[in-house]
């Protein structure tokens, strides 16, 4: 019994064998045809994604056939934060624009995307919290209706290669511009253009922005600041307008490394209570190179004035404040003050100008 009872323990052992060879050879045969062993790949990860539309970004075409019909609508349901892409074209509003949220608008250029109006007051208006942006495009005023063209009410503005055009006025009405900033605004307007406008840039209230590499062409007033308005304006391009920079009340801007050319009256003009500092301009071809009058008390330094058709640089009234380390050539008169003026004179470099090099009425 015991002898047979092996015997049967080793057919089994050996069927189990075979069975067990038979089954590894089966799956190996099968891999070799192609096949793929069950869930090696889980289905979610076989799934492929879906792609959705960026909810914060709606696209418009000049013939209406984008997002929206229109930039109103468009407005009226971009959330805060929203950009709004304007396609080459015009875009035609038949009012003014209210902007209530902080969005972007940009175009595609300022020679491409162009927003037009004929509203009475302004063509686009900012106002509240948060960011404005606006980029790469035309922002434009047409008709001969008292207006602005764009008006910023508090916030923060960002606007970069926009111009902004055709802000009218009316006789025995308020002055006008291509951009109104107003409240406390703050913020940066960089590389624009500021054409054909009553003011190019006017700057009231508190309002602080940084201007930058902008272009202020053929406007009554380049650049206007008054109230308490400051900031600073820097390596900006003033020129062909009746004043190039005009500052007034007890605005104190910051003017440095601009060009200041061509502007009827007067390059920069203080005026009212104004002050500020005014250095390394280069300030040429104007009527005045500087205005200072009333009693502002600005401080002129380390400029370049030259070939002015009156004088560099020139006092009246009560007016003060410095001028120190200017070079003064070409001009009718270097330096003028009269009688009742005080400013503080140093280490001016005058010569070569066609009547007097320095004209001081205190003496």
């Amino acid at each position: 019994m015991d002898l047979r009872r092996s015997f049967l323990i080793i057919l089994v052992l050996l069927a189990t064998f075979f069975i067990s060879l038979g089954c590894e050879f089966a799956s190996s045969g099968l891999e070799g045809l192609g096949a793929t062993p069950a869930l090696t790949v889980p289905p979610a990860q076989a799934a492929s994604p879906t792609s959705t539309p960026d909810p914060y970004v709606i696209q418009l075409e000049a013939d209406g056939s984008g997002d929206y019909a229109t930039l109103p609508e468009a407005l009226e349901v971009a959330p805060q934060g929203g950009k709004i892409v304007l396609a080459p074209g015009k875009y035609p509003l038949e009012g003014s624009l209210e902007v209530r949220k902080p969005v972007e608008i940009v175009g595609a250029g300022m020679d491409e995307s162009e927003i037009v109006s004929e509203a009475v007051g302004y063509a686009l208006r900012f106002y509240g919290g948060g960011t404005f942006v606006l980029q790469d495009l035309t922002v434009r005023h047409q008709g001969e209706v008292q207006a602005n063209v764009v008006v910023i009410e508090g916030g923060q503005i960002a606007f970069q290669r926009t111009r902004f055009s055709g802000s009218t006025h009316e006789e025995d009405a308020g002055p006008t511009a291509g951009l109104l900033v107003k409240g406390d605004t703050a913020g940066v307007v960089k590389e624009c253009e500021f054409i054909e406008n009553d003011n190019g840039i006017w700057l009231v209230d508190d309002s602080q922005p940084e201007l930058s590499k902008n272009l202020c062409a053929d406007n009554r007033t380049g650049i206007t600041y008054s109230d308490r308005a400051g900031g600073s304006a820097s390596e900006n391009e003033c020129r062909d307008n009746g004043t190039g920079f005009f500052i007034s009340d007890d605005s104190a801007p910051d003017l440095e490394f601009n060009t200041v050319m061509n502007n009827g009256f007067a390059g920069i003009s203080y005026t009212g209570s104004s002050g500020g500092t005014a250095k390394g301009n280069l300030v040429t071809k104007n009527g005045f190179g500087f205005y200072v009058e009333l009693d502002s008390q600005p401080v002129i330094e380390s400029n370049e004035i030259r070939d002015n058709n009156l004088d560099g640089i020139s006092y009246w009234d009560d007016a003060g404040g410095t001028a120190r380390s200017n070079e003064c050539t070409g001009n009718l008169t270097g330096i003028l003050v009269d009688a009742p003026a005080g400013p503080e004179l140093a280490d001016n470099d005058c010569h070569d100008n066609l009547d007097m090099d320095i004209d001081d009425w205190r003496r």
